[in-house]
């Protein structure tokens, strides 16, 4: 009997498991929602296929009965019906349970995410604390500005997150490694879009130290 990574792998039929730019961009896009729905989002993006494209994939390579059994399995796995929303933890947990290997790219990508999330909330935490402590001392409360500086934290990660998926070759340096110096110019070139109302406060230097962190 075939177990659902077997299945998983024969519907891979088609599917490039490179850490490429065209995975990578797919799983960025999509790792910005909360919720996949569950046959049409999900389900492809466990055999690594863009949703949009999924249907003329299955067409293409005669694997919709192989879909069919598949999304079974899943379906009753994580009792939902097909238009339901379900989590990427939820995903990634059944993936895990099913010994059925995700897409390199979204490893990848999700890892990154939730280390800046952990980082995040580490950060904000701190930054409440010490308004706390500030309020206690003189009253005054600097609750505001931490949060701005985490939230500037989170678009410079988020900037250099799509800089890795669109532009990987020119985010590395002259060795072929990934390099927070090299985001950064890049960071700086297109500042504009993420910072459409004024510069960054961080520093270069605080900026290439904070990616570098993440890239460890």
């Amino acid at each position: 009997m075939k177990t659902p990574a077997d299945i998983v792998n024969q519907l891979r039929l088609g599917v490039d498991m490179s850490d490429l730019p065209p995975a990578q961009i797919i799983y960025e896009k999509w790792l910005k929602s909360d919720l996949w729905e569950a046959r049409a989002i999900a389900l492809p993006l466990i055999v690594g296929c863009d949703p949009e494209q999924w249907q003329a994939y299955l067409a293409t390579h005669k694997l919709a009965a192989t879909e069919e059994l598949l999304w079974h399995i899943l379906a009753n796995d994580l009792s939902v019906e097909q238009v339901e929303g379900v989590s990427v933890s939820q995903v990634t947990e059944w993936s895990r349970v099913q010994t059925v290997n995700m897409h390199p790219s979204f490893l990848r990508i999700y890892e990154f995410l939730r280390k800046v999330l952990i980082a995040s909330a580490a950060q904000d935490n701190s930054s409440s604390q010490r308004a706390t402590n500030k309020i206690g001392a003189d009253g005054e409360n600097g609750n505001g500005a931490g949060k701005a500086r985490a939230e500037e934290r989170e678009i410079i990660l988020g900037a250099a997150l799509s800089l890795l998926a669109k532009m990987p070759e020119k985010c590395r340096d002259a060795n072929g490694f990934v390099d927070g110096d090299a985001i950064v110019g890049l960071i700086e070139q297109i500042a504009a879009r993420w910072f459409p109302q004024s510069a960054p406060t961080l520093t270069r230097a605080d900026m290439v130290t904070l990616i570098d962190k993440w890239l460890e």
